[in-house]
């Protein structure tokens, strides 16, 4: 797992889908390789979550593209949605996101 820079990460107001789901798996999606978007875990969030974007609107969308991967979205938006939806597990600084989320 890659260090993240979580102080730059939680600034931002919108990610990509591609970063929002290297983030939702610990991984840093400015370090992440070839072989990290190989992972069968993360193809399997990305496919969801691209379905979920652009199909049923349950996470804000702040721009899109004709990559979807590169389609931006709220990430407190996505935190939500990954934590309380879909109860993926996250990194707990994802969790800050999300009020009323209990830390376990």
């Amino acid at each position: 797992m890659s260090n993240i820079d979580w102080d730059f990460w939680l600034k931002k107001s919108t990610v990509t889908i591609g970063q929002a789901c290297a983030l939702s798996l610990g991984i840093d999606p400015d370090k992440m390789t070839h072989r990290d978007k190989e992972r069968e875990d993360f193809q399997g969030r990305l496919k969801l979550l691209i379905e979920i974007v652009f199909f049923m609107g349950n996470i804000r969308v702040a721009s899109t593209n004709s990559e979807n991967i590169d389609s931006e979205i709220y990430l407190d938006s996505f935190a939500e949605w990954a934590l309380n939806i879909v109860h993926w597990d996250t990194p707990n600084e994802l969790k800050t996101l999300v009020s009323g989320t209990s830390e376990t």
